[in-house]
């Protein structure tokens, strides 16, 4: 399956850009129906990643409106929630009779099940995060509530969604699959984290604990880089206490630094397999996942995968 497509205006004759934009949105979104705002020039590109059940998709173009009909509706089951994140453009989106003006740094969902309108008066650049409808399904009726309505990128699980979503537009993932199924997996966890601290839904301490150790896990899966990483640089970073850490991760099959190691040689083990970094040494795909001791990281990678990480490169080449 394909992983990645782009798509851009930059070339065609400006006749034929419009409708070849709406053949683009519909297709890599949901139908929907685009108009700029006024005569002129119109330029537009998409990149689009699939991560697991999720997908991120970066647009850039110039000022335009896109609106989700009811005829449009009527023409497609897709279902699926979309988290719109603009972090310098200000932009509007209508939604359950609401309009919101939506700043820098504010994400929005908006729901394909239902009408709705996104407009653009100026050049932007649009990250969104595109999830099946169930994903969200603990919200039931409620969801309607928070659909349409900003809410913080700059803090609590809004922050860290915005992090994942900018590790991944710049490049600083894995490409592999394995990798690109645990960020989607992540992202779907953030998103409903966000979503929880909007409506204040109330849990019971097992899911409390759950909501915090997904965020723990978040926090690391984006700064396994680091070589860093220890508990008490978790610990401080979440607001709690090493030993609260420790606890949080009691009863899982990991404690949390072998969690940590584990993660990171799942990402070298994905890195060395893959033709896009042959141009790196052994010793730079280690140091790239936070190993800055390449004997300490040869052994690890041969306990946990039975085989050295040199010895494994060279079997995976074509």
């Amino acid at each position: 399956m394909q992983t990645s497509s782009c798509f851009t205006t930059d070339g065609m004759a400006m006749a034929d850009r419009l409708p070849y934009w709406n053949e683009v949105v519909s297709s890599t979104f949901i139908p929907s129906s685009v108009q700029p705002p006024r005569a002129g020039e119109f330029r537009a590109s998409l990149h689009n990643e699939r991560l697991g059940e999720a997908e991120l998709t970066v647009v850039r173009a110039s000022p335009q409106r896109v609106a989700r009909t009811s005829a449009l509706i009527r023409l497609s089951s897709d279902e699926c929630l979309m988290f719109g994140f603009a972090p310098k453009a200000r932009w509007k989106v209508s939604q359950h009779g609401r309009t919101v003006q939506v700043a820098p740094m504010q994400f929005v969902l908006y729901d394909s099940n239902y009408p709705f309108e996104l407009e653009f008066d100026e050049d932007f650049d649009l990250h969104v995060l595109q999830l099946p409808h169930a994903s969200l399904a603990f919200a039931g009726s409620r969801l309607s509530d928070v659909a349409g309505r900003p809410f913080d990128a700059v803090s609590g699980a809004g922050k860290l969604l915005a992090s994942l979503i900018e590790e991944v537009r710049s490049g600083h993932t894995s490409s592999g699959v394995i990798a690109r199924t645990s960020l989607g997996s992540v992202a779907v966890h953030l998103a409903t984290s966000m979503v929880s601290e909007l409506l204040e839904l109330r849990t019971d301490e097992a899911n409390e604990r759950e909501l915090r150790l997904l965020r723990v896990k978040s926090y690391i899966e984006l700064n396994l880089a680091n070589p860093r990483l220890d508990p008490h640089a978790i610990a401080s970073a979440n607001g709690m206490s090493v030993r609260t850490l420790h606890g949080l991760f009691s009863a899982e099959e990991l404690g949390v630094s072998t969690y940590v190691t584990h993660r990171r040689l799942l990402r070298c083990k994905e890195d060395l397999g893959n033709a896009m970094h042959s141009s790196l040494s052994v010793a730079g795909i280690a140091m790239r996942w936070g190993f800055w001791n390449n004997a300490y990281f040869s052994r690890a990678f041969k306990r946990m995968f039975g085989i050295s990480p040199r010895s494994y490169r060279i079997g995976r080449r074509p």
